[in-house]
């Protein structure tokens, strides 16, 4: 397993995935093919679960996404809830919005509603 890096335009977000539990999702994400674009994210957080790192921080700041990218990054979520939930990792999702932006922090209240994973909402 090797690091994932992938550089963001204007509809697709950084990603910075290192093998030692430091993740990162930053920009906006509003892809033509949502699906195309977050398939080998998904992939590489699901293969994370065999060689899991002693803790994992994913840090996600996102000025704008869509409805189809916020269902892909739950279930990012959702594998990284479920390597927490099996206590053989520490993990933490440290959600970044603009203070000025309601609504993506409410989109953040929404995902920590659905975890159980420590889940940090933070004004930047």
């Amino acid at each position: 397993m090797q690091d994932l890096i992938i550089q963001g335009t204007n509809k697709t977000p950084s990603i910075d995935f290192k093998i030692n539990g430091e993740l990162k999702i930053e920009g906006r994400s509003i892809p033509e093919n949502t699906y195309d674009f977050y398939k080998p994210i998904v992939n590489w957080v699901e293969t994370l679960k065999n060689s899991i790192p002693s803790s994992i921080t994913l840090t996600v700041k996102l000025e704008y996404i869509n409805t189809s990218s916020s269902k892909l990054i739950l279930e990012i979520f959702k594998i990284l809830d479920e390597i927490f939930t099996s206590k053989k990792s520490e993990v933490e999702i440290v959600w970044l919005y603009d203070y000025d932006d309601d609504e993506n922090r409410e989109e953040g209240h929404n995902y920590k509603s659905e975890l159980n994973v420590p889940f940090n909402i933070k004004a930047f």
